[in-house]
């Protein structure tokens, strides 16, 4: 009876130890989803960032263009108001 019963013992022990390691490898697995998510997170902050840059970099094409276009636009417009002037001049 007393071998039956520490028999019984060993087994819930053995039972016991299984618990943990399966709680151990639960843990792992939380621990291994965790840093899956950080990465993700990670990854659409890179991409928000990249997103930002090429936002970044059309303002400045655009900046650009209006500039070009200002020192572009002014010069003809001034030639048109001086041949206005001289239509004026021939018309009076």
């Amino acid at each position: 009876f007393v071998v039956y019963a520490m028999m019984l013992e060993m087994i819930v022990l053995k039972v016991m130890v299984l618990e943990v390691m399966v709680l151990e490898t639960i843990v792992l697995e939380m621990m291994v989803l965790e840093i899956i998510m950080l990465e993700v997170i990670m990854l659409k902050i890179m991409i928000l960032e990249i997103i930002i840059l090429k936002i970044m970099i059309l303002k400045m094409i655009l900046l650009k263009m209006i500039v070009l276009e200002v020192i572009v636009l002014e010069p003809i417009t001034s030639e048109i108001n001086h041949y206005k002037i001289d239509l004026a001049k021939v018309l009076v």
